[in-house]
């Protein structure tokens, strides 16, 4: 009865011992997959913008590189988070998260939410828009559901019309080479800097341009980090 009672004794003892494992264990499971969740949506964009630098017109297989890029990294940070030891499992990780993704990817490149449009005008130059700047739009909006798009695309005109100086060419311009618009404009709210400088740095940290421009209308000019115009 004694040694029962002893063992009983142990046993809660080594639970009570292994619970803080069992919760640091999922707490660190946890961390490694917002990681590379953060490092796959990073990677998705980049290497669209490391294909395109080199073939400025690849636009949309660079689109699915990158995607099927980010879903490589989110399937083998999953795989070590779950800490999968079977290769029927991590094949099927492997093979099921960059088709998932690049799936959300192609979807995304095709609409967004009228919310985040600052009039309707706006919806109709979606399509006028760089695919690789419409992903990394829907990424920024994952982090400010309140996004709004503010400027795509723009004519000599439309510049003298603000009574700006019309410049000889802008990424708000249709590119000849591809036929999209490599710039597009985001409205800076009144939240706060810091989450202004958050929202600028998700662009940056994609390997986007992101340049404030204050004045009467203040808002963040987000742009492809090379314009094929520019060689």
């Amino acid at each position: 009865m004694t040694g029962h009672a002893g063992m009983s004794a142990a046993t809660r003892v080594t639970r009570l011992v292994q619970k803080p494992r069992y919760i640091r264990s999922a707490i660190a499971s946890l961390i490694l997959l917002l990681a590379g969740t953060v490092a796959s949506l990073i990677v998705l964009v980049r290497v669209q913008l490391a294909m395109i630098g080199r073939y400025p017109t690849a636009d949309w297989p660079a689109v699915v590189a990158g995607l099927l890029a980010g879903g490589v990294v989110l399937a083998i940070s999953s795989g070590i988070a779950l800490r999968l030891r079977s290769p029927r499992r991590v094949l099927i990780l492997l093979a099921a998260l960059p088709l998932l993704l690049l799936a959300a990817g192609c979807l995304s490149v095709t609409h967004f939410p009228q919310a985040n449009f600052r009039t309707d005008e706006l919806r109709t130059e979606w399509y006028h828009l760089h695919p690789t700047l419409r992903v990394s739009l829907w990424i920024a909006r994952l982090s400010a559901g309140d996004l709004v798009l503010t400027d795509v695309s723009r004519e000599p005109a439309d510049d003298a019309q603000m009574g700006l100086n019309a410049p000889a060419w802008s990424r708000h311009f249709l590119s000849p080479p591809d036929g999209y618009v490599h710039a597009m404009d985001v409205q800076v709210t009144d939240a706060g800097d810091l989450r202004n400088w958050a929202q600028q740095g998700v662009f940056l940290a994609l390997g986007l341009r992101a340049d404030r421009h204050g004045g009467t209308n203040d808002h963040l000019h987000v742009s492809m980090p090379l314009s094929p115009m520019e060689g």
